[in-house]
């Protein structure tokens, strides 16, 4: 309709209880259509004609993309009838990255709206569709196909070989896989070069790095990188990578046999899922037993199975 006054209409209709219903959530307020005046809106749609129609998506995409909602813009782009939106979405929202802020399940969502011949067409979707493989479990899909992206990878384009480094660190570190001296100092070139308009990347590089430099044995750089890590999720409220930071800084704590700081960070994990996860019933596994073994490692055993159980 063109007016800038939709949110007062909801609500209007809202406030008299006109078969639509209003959502609070923690940040905003959404509508929900009434069954019955959905089914009739969707009856109307087929009297609009085609063009009318592809418009609405195109705006409905436009809107979801500028709200964040990524699975939504691509899916309305792709009603619209242009597939080269639905790629450029996924793409501008970060591709890999976007997976790593908000989870393998959503990024995994989002690669179905897109055709196979769009993924296979292009270097970045295949390494989101890597990502999403290993985040799976598929190990040996993975690495075949990040060896044939890096076999076909052309040198220029430094997002492209950020992205395949931070993935080969992934799949070293899901395929337990020991790094040479020569992969690590390559790694760390990685991090120093990241540029500072990336956070995102040049976090989870650092990340990586302080997770083989405590496989090496050197705990004084790889608390050096952890630190430099977590700053970097904080900056960018990442919250759900904070998480296993806290984890990675206790291991740290724990190779230099000091346990009190590793509960400390256990606990603040431990923490953070409960306020910021507690959905997730992985996570929470995840947490409780990480700091359960600190508590155990200190003695304090009394009233600890049951947590566990």
């Amino acid at each position: 309709t063109q007016r800038d006054d939709g949110w007062l209409q909801l609500q209007t209709l809202s406030a008299a209880n006109a078969l639509i219903f209003a959502q609070n959530k923690s940040t905003s307020t959404t509508y929900r259509y009434h069954p019955l005046l959905r089914d009739y809106l969707r009856r109307k749609q087929q009297y609009l004609g085609q063009d009318h129609l592809k418009s609405l998506h195109e705006a409905t995409s436009r809107w979801f993309a500028e709200t964040g909602t990524l699975f939504e813009a691509m899916h309305h782009a792709r009603l619209a009838g242009d597939p080269e939106r639905v790629q450029a979405l996924l793409e501008e929202a970060g591709g890999v990255q976007y997976g790593m802020l908000h989870g393998a399940g959503r990024l995994a969502a989002c690669l179905e709206v897109l055709t196979p011949d769009q993924v296979l067409a292009s270097p970045r979707l295949l390494l989101v569709r890597t990502y999403v493989l290993l985040k799976t479990g598929r190990i040996r899909e993975a690495a075949d196909l990040l060896k044939d992206i890096r076999t076909r990878h052309q040198a220029g384009d430094d997002v492209l070989e950020r992205e395949i480094i931070l993935l080969e660190a992934h799949l070293r570190g899901y395929a337990d896989t020991g790094m040479t001296r020569q992969r690590l100092d390559a790694l760390e070139h990685a991090v120093i070069v990241a540029p500072f308009s990336d956070p995102l990347t040049r976090g989870m590089l650092s990340n990586f790095l302080s997770m083989f430099l405590i496989e090496f044995g050197d705990f004084a750089k790889a608390r050096e990188y952890a630190d430099q890590a977590m700053a970097l999720y904080r900056d960018i409220g990442a919250q759900h990578l904070q998480f296993f930071m806290h984890l990675h800084l206790s291991a740290i704590d724990l190779e230099i046999t000091t346990l009190a700081p590793a509960i400390e960070a256990r606990k603040k994990a431990l923490d953070l899922c409960h306020a910021q996860f507690a959905s997730d019933p992985s996570l929470n596994a995840i947490a409780e037993i990480y700091y359960g073994e600190t508590l155990f490692e200190a003695g304090e055993i009394e009233g600890l199975a049951e947590r566990l159980r």
